[in-house]
């Protein structure tokens, strides 16, 4: 894990590098754990032209590896999708936000997403213990020619 500074910018690079053990008496295991209070992207195409601007908050990520179990949970306040085109009808493409709750005044995220797999030792097949994906409400507006121009793109 190394974070780089390039100015204002932070570049995150992640790398791993393992050795196949044939020994699984040392099982590795791997528990990673990541907060962003903020964050931004931006997608720029080959003129240099921004094309979306891509900003989210409270970014909470957790994973876990081990032989016979795999945790992934996920959670973000807000994101939003600002589209940069020249043409665009609707500057704003996508936006999520937490959501109150009316009885206990606790905000949910926009998004929650657990995932638990687990596997059993004579087994290499993997079981979906939990699997959920809760969104909150959110607002999505895309003509056809910004859908054009990102299909383009890709």
């Amino acid at each position: 894990l190394q974070v780089q500074n390039r100015g204002a910018t932070k570049v995150l690079t992640i790398s791993e590098n393992f050795q196949q053990e044939q020994d699984y008496e040392h099982e590795s295991n791997i528990d990673l754990n990541v907060r962003i209070d903020a964050f931004g992207v931006s997608l720029i195409d080959e003129l240099p032209m921004e094309l979306l601007y891509l900003s989210g908050d409270k970014l909470s990520f957790s994973l876990l590896f081990s032989r016979n179990e795999q945790r992934i949970r996920f959670t973000l306040d807000s994101f939003q999708i600002d589209n940069q085109m020249n043409n665009a009808i609707s500057n704003v493409l996508f936006v999520g936000q937490s959501v109150k709750q009316n009885k206990t005044n606790k905000k949910l995220p926009w998004l929650q997403f657990q995932l638990d797999l687990f596997s059993q030792n004579v087994s290499s097949s993997k079981y979906v213990q939990t699997l959920n994906v809760r969104p909150q409400k959110f607002f999505l507006s895309l003509d056809g020619a910004t859908l054009q121009t990102l299909i383009n793109f890709f």
